[in-house]
């Protein structure tokens, strides 16, 4: 054997994990194009300088049925099951980018917290229906302002001594519209907590807002029902706590079960699903069970205890908080 061939030979050996996926999936190409472009034969047959007879039509069909028949494919199970060894060998750099979880592949970090959005419009300096009903990419940086402190005094201030004097108070105007419904409170701007059944917050935000997920984990469930509309619901767990945070009534997720996610990623936008009466984002964040097979949020069926409400769920702006680091 020539030095030339030896070192070919070394070369295979030492690149062949690499190179096998290569040379078939270059083979089935190969093999499926010759296949659809026969298929298209029969359609074409009549079409070129002079028009087949009959005879040649069928001839022409014949023979292609037996070319057909000379590339006999086997049936899918087949291939995958003739495939499965040398799928095995493919790197990992090829399939790297591919959505959804791998098994065995270790549960993403949290990280450190994040907000869902990293700041707020001004809702309290928009005076006019045309301000307010605009989309997030109607609207200018000059329209937001950072994410608002969770003030209690502030959320529970009447809205209408606020606006006795709206231009000095535009700031807690913006709190208050902005937590437009509170941790387990009633749907009314001036209410505090616990005075609702409704779990965790809304924050009121323009349509086609960007969501982000508040940590590092695993997506449990992208779903639609009447009350939540599109939702998605997000595993996170940090040391031996398991939670499940809720993102609901948007207009449309870009994550899908079991696709893992990071801190600060985008996995939807802000919508009108669902049972609501304008653009927000409902935030809440359960406790549950490490790899439940599908988080139904929690709903009680009146209001709860503060005690009973914190077996089966957290404040999420207070959850945020604590881990943002």
């Amino acid at each position: 054997m020539t030095k030339t061939n030896k070192r070919s030979k070394t070369w295979l050996q030492a690149h062949r994990k690499d190179v096998l996926p290569i040379l078939v999936g270059s083979a089935l190409g190969i093999t499926l194009g010759s296949i659809l472009a026969l298929s298209q034969a029969p359609y074409t047959a009549d079409i070129g300088p002079r028009q087949l007879t009959l005879i040649e039509r069928v001839e022409r069909r014949r023979e292609i049925r037996m070319l057909r028949n000379a590339f006999a494919f086997p049936s899918l199970p087949k291939i995958v099951t003739h495939l499965s060894p040398l799928l095995t060998v493919i790197p990992d750099r090829f399939i790297s980018g591919s959505v959804g979880v791998r098994h065995g592949a270790p549960f993403p970090a949290f990280g450190q917290a994040t907000y869902p959005v990293p700041n707020a419009p001004n809702w309290g300096a928009m005076r006019t229906p045309q301000e307010w009903n605009r989309t997030f990419r109607e609207m200018s940086q000059e329209d937001f302002v950072s994410f608002p402190a969770y003030d209690l005094d502030v959320l529970t201030t009447p809205l209408t001594l606020l606006l006795k004097h709206r231009n000095a108070h535009i700031d807690e105007i913006t709190t208050k519209l902005f937590y437009s419904t509170r941790h387990f409170s009633a749907y009314d701007l001036d209410a505090g907590e616990y005075t609702g059944r409704h779990p965790g917050v809304d924050l009121k935000l323009a349509r086609e807002t960007p969501i982000a997920s508040i940590g590092g984990g695993r997506v449990n469930a992208v779903q639609r029902t009447e009350n939540l509309g599109t939702y998605v619901v997000i595993e996170h767990r940090i040391g031996d706590d398991t939670y499940y945070a809720v993102y609901a009534h948007l207009d449309a997720a870009s994550v899908q079960t079991g696709e893992d996610v990071r801190a600060g990623q985008t996995i939807g936008t802000v919508g009108l699903t669902g049972n609501t009466s304008g653009p927000h984002l409902h935030l809440q964040i359960d406790r549950g069970q490490p790899g439940e097979r599908e988080h139904i949020p929690y709903a009680p069926s009146s209001i709860p205890a503060e005690e009973e409400a914190e077996r089966h769920t957290v404040h999420p702006i207070e959850f945020i908080e604590e881990h943002r680091g």
